[in-house]
């Protein structure tokens, strides 16, 4: 991973293949593969909000499109 730029509230990556993979994996795996009380707080985030993050990151990988 390479960061391009960044400031307090964003950061602009480069990414490889590989590591979009492994990014896009763990959230599948925290979305649909184990059962996770306290979601958002867990997380940080709420369930659709990792659900989107997850198809944005199959649509990047070459999966079907990002659905909003």
């Amino acid at each position: 991973m390479e960061v391009l730029r960044r400031d307090p509230h964003a950061a602009e990556l480069r990414l490889t293949r590989d590591e979009l993979l492994i990014i896009s994996n763990a959230l599948n795996e925290i979305c649909h593969g184990i059962d996770l009380p306290e979601f958002a707080t867990r997380i940080g985030a709420e369930p659709a909000e990792a659900g989107r993050l997850l198809a944005e990151f199959g649509a990047l990988l070459g999966g079907r499109p990002a659905t909003p």
